[in-house]
């Protein structure tokens, strides 16, 4: 599988797609925006219900890849592994 890339200007908005599905109907998201593992920016957890969403996230002024990660938990307390995908600023 080919990993997805966003590719975003130098301080410009990225908009960052992500889908939550559970057989509950919700989960509760967490994550962040990445640099060689370290976390540039976090992003609270919030329950979404099932459905796609997106976070708004403004690129920094160097040229680089980074990761844009996420974690899922149901209400049971199941937890998904982490996904990511690549950030390419330009």
């Amino acid at each position: 599988m080919k990993p997805r890339v966003t590719n975003v200007k130098r301080n410009a908005v990225a908009i960052l797609f992500f889908r939550v599905s559970d057989n509950s109907g919700s989960a509760t998201v967490s994550g962040g925006i990445y640099r060689a593992g370290n976390q540039l920016k976090g992003f609270a957890p919030k329950t979404f219900r099932s459905g796609r969403y997106r976070y708004n996230w403004r690129a920094g002024s160097r040229v680089e890849h980074l990761s844009f990660c996420l974690l899922a938990q149901d209400a049971a307390g199941n937890r998904s592994t982490r996904r990511c995908a690549v950030v390419s600023v330009n």
